[in-house]
């Protein structure tokens, strides 16, 4: 609340039959506050008196505050907390809404129920869909605050805090948006706030504005406390009182209880406010609000679900606990879904906060394995939250799930209401025609995209989803031409790489056209998301077209750029291409390798590799000779060939004097390699890779990997590790003599003898 007034105070004479003071001739505004009235008795004046001086006359005089007067609409209230509340609680200019809180018997209750939230998009700038703060539930605080007079001083007290999506604990954040917003005169004690002598402090603002003296306190004390749907008013008259209902009572308890609990939580103290919780509620067993303490701060703390889980059970057996979204996270925390489900709708139904509520109803959807419990859910979040894009976006996806195809048409016509201009609302119904296109409609995508171009007709994104929407539905005359035109439009490398991959796919098939395909997918440059899909196409339509050295060159670009796990498939499809219709088995295995690298377990591609590793050359005759697997290799324990073993098959029939392909070799090497980073301990890998690194005379990898494995073998196996890195040791020894670098060849001899006698 701000110290001074905002208007200007104009004072007027008030005249009795025994008294004179002086009152406001105007109301006054003091923040969302207006002081309608303040009246001062002006004593030691006598009748007959000469008033014809006016207030000038008398404004010197020190008088005794008698009655003051206030109110303030929710309004108001709400649009002053807007802008004080702003990227505090909730990102952006916050929704606040302010509501009196019904007393049960009937009486006038003097609780407040406050609603922080994120604002939906006519309240903020909206954003495209496919951005997360635009589809995702808003951030919501929702609390009460229960006022309480004694005499001249009001306290304000903060509980039942609750939430959605907080960085913090509720109560904090509560505590916080309610110190923002009333500012310094009220002094914060934990939970509660007070303002000693509110009467004589808003005399004091007022007076010196109109050149009088402040009026001295004297005895004044609330006439009523009065809310209702339209706001407040209080009057504060002579005489001592309370005003307050049983609900300030309790509060007050409350805020003593928790006071020490509630310093360390604004200090952000959680182990502090946790321990002095515990405390607190030894000393008050299954008092609500320490129990919402605890229960807020062990969400916080990973590993205390179970525990937390089982308190907070114990604790609803004789308490109406409303917790926002705890319970549903506590219990998906432990895998119950479908509890986590029943909890979310039980909580949804018992919130009063309208946008609470419908972020409860939004988590009941996500939980939902069913399309039309979601939906029913949904329904209920829209009643609640009809401006908020979330609701309309999950029901969209909820109603393409279920092909409920004319709801999901109502539910994008919201969302293209909620924005206001031309250039969002094609955004939006761009993303709801991608929507379709994920869920498998591409062809019903065609409307929305349609849809989007009457408000951006040369918007390259809703072009590209038209082209392949017509192209899915039979139009591939159209669809390409109008995919061209989509590229040639598209104003962002990325958007012009989408639009000429889906333009090179329509000249793929159905248009046939695999020349010009081929060039499309070229014209891509690397570094695209797009890039690893222009490569494989690009190979593909060459390999079909016949140019075999084209598409090895294309699959070869593809290991080259930056890929994921998510590129694996590509990868896989690369490696089969390579091996069946261009007859290069090293190629596949270069594709396999970068994709093993990727996802080492990868079903599908581990059965790859075994089939890959026993299969023959295509362009070769196959001899009987019987192929060597990874199975057929001795283990360590028994001798493993010599440095200089004989010509063997590896997965690949040869003939009897030829050596299997040197770059075969390399790709298994580096695959194996791979395989024993992601495991250290797999011995049967160690002993393909020391036969492998023997075969393609790697002498000093090879001695790098057993002076590795020598450090930590066992007995058993160390001797034979010993033996072999003995012969690695000799045969290195022997190549750097013959090769004059004699210096070399006494480190490896040094090397090999304190190995020990063989």
């Amino acid at each position: 609340m701000p110290s001074k007034a905002e208007a200007r105070v104009e004072l007027c004479l008030l005249i009795g039959p025994r008294q004179i003071g002086l009152g406001l001739g105007k109301p006054v505004r003091l923040g969302p506050v207006s002081i309608d009235e303040i009246e001062v008795d002006l004593p030691g004046l006598g009748f007959p008196l000469d008033v014809s001086g006016g207030v000038s006359r008398f404004r010197h005089r020190r008088g005794e505050l008698r009655r003051l007067r206030l109110s303030a609409s929710w309004d108001d209230v709400c649009t002053y907390a807007t802008v004080r509340l702003r990227d505090t609680i909730v990102r952006g200019a916050p929704r606040v809404r302010v509501e009196r809180v019904a007393a049960a018997d009937g009486e006038r209750s003097t609780t407040l129920a406050i609603e922080i939230a994120e604002a939906g998009p006519a309240r903020r700038s909206p954003t495209v869909p496919n951005d997360a703060t635009w589809i995702s539930p808003p951030s919501v605080l929702a609390f009460e605050v229960t006022v309480g007079l004694t005499d001249d001083d009001l306290v304000l007290v903060v509980g039942e805090a609750r939430g959605f999506g907080l960085r913090a604990p509720a109560t904090r954040l509560a505590i916080e948006a309610v110190a923002r917003v009333l500012g310094a005169p009220f002094r914060a004690e934990g939970a509660s706030f007070s303002f000693v002598g509110l009467g004589t402090t808003i005399a004091a603002a007022v007076f010196p504005e109109a050149g009088a003296r402040a009026p001295r306190a004297g005895t004044i004390g609330p006439q009523g406390l009065v809310f209702d749907a339209h706001g407040l008013e209080l009057t504060l008259r002579e005489g001592r009182g309370f005003v307050g209902d049983e609900r300030a009572v309790r509060a007050l308890e409350a805020a003593r209880l928790t006071l020490e609990t509630d310093r360390h939580l604004v200090a952000g103290d959680l182990d502090g406010a946790r321990a002095a919780a515990v405390e607190a509620l030894e000393k008050a067993p299954r008092h609500p609000e320490i129990a919402r303490r605890l229960v807020e701060l062990d969400v916080l703390v990973e590993g205390r679900s179970e525990a937390t889980s089982s308190f907070l059970r114990d604790a609803e057996r004789s308490l109406s606990l409303r917790l926002g979204d705890l319970p549903t996270t506590l219990l998906e925390r432990t895998g119950d879904r479908k509890g986590a489900f029943a909890r979310a709708v039980r909580d949804a139904e018992r919130e009063p906060s309208p946008i609470l509520r419908a972020t409860l109803h939004g988590r009941a959807a996500s939980l939902s394995t069913e399309p039309l419990a979601a939906l029913r859910q949904l329904d209920e979040a829209a009643t609640d939250a009809p401006a908020y894009p979330f609701v309309h976006w999950a029901a969209l996806v909820r109603c393409l799930e279920a092909a409920r195809f004319d709801d999901a048409a109502s539910h994008a016509g919201f969302l293209e209401a909620l924005v206001p201009l031309h250039a969002e609302k094609c955004a939006v119904l761009v993303a709801v025609g991608n929507a379709y296109v994920l869920h498998g409609h591409r062809v019903r995508a065609r409307e929305p995209f349609e849809h989007a171009l009457r408000y951006a007709p040369d918007d390259p994104d809703a072009l590209t989803g038209l082209g392949e929407a017509l192209v899915s539905g039979g139009l591939a005359v159209r669809g390409a031409a109008i995919l061209a035109r989509a590229a040639t439009l598209a104003r962002t490398s990325d958007t012009r790489a989408t639009a000429t991959l889906a333009l090179a796919r329509a000249l793929e098939d159905p248009v046939g056209d695999l020349p010009a395909a081929a060039a499309r997918a070229r014209e891509i440059p690397s570094g695209h998301a797009t890039s690893p899909h222009a490569r494989l196409l690009e190979g593909r339509v060459r390999a079909k077209s016949g140019d075999h050295e084209g598409a090895l060159l294309s699959f070869a670009r593809l290991r080259e750029e930056p890929l994921t796990e998510t590129h694996v498939a590509l990868l896989l499809e690369a490696a089969q291409l390579e091996r069946e219709r261009l007859a290069d088995p090293a190629a596949a295995w270069r594709s396999i390798r970068r994709a093993l690298a990727l996802a080492p377990l990868d079903p599908a591609l581990l059965a790859f590799e075994r089939d890959l590793h026993g299969s023959p050359v295509a362009t070769r005759p196959a001899p009987a000779s019987k192929p060597l697997f990874a199975s057929d290799l001795q283990p360590i324990s028994a001798p493993l060939p010599s440095p200089d073993p004989a010509p063997t098959s590896l997965g690949f029939e040869t003939h009897a004097d030829a050596d299997p392909d040197e770059d075969v070799l390399a790709a298994r090497v580096e695959v194996l390699t791979d395989k024993l980073r992601a495991d250290p301990e797999r011995d049967e890998v160690v002993d393909e890779l020391v036969f492998l690194l023997t075969r393609l005379g790697r002498g000093l990898e090879l001695l790098a990997l057993l002076s590795a494995r020598l450090e930590d073998a066992p007995p058993d196996r160390r001797d034979a590790l010993v033996v072999h890195q003995r012969a690695v040791l000799k045969r290195l020894e022997a190549d750097a003599r013959e090769a004059g670098r004699n210096e070399e060849a006494s480190l490896f001899a040094m090397s090999c003898e304190m190995l020990g006698p063989a």
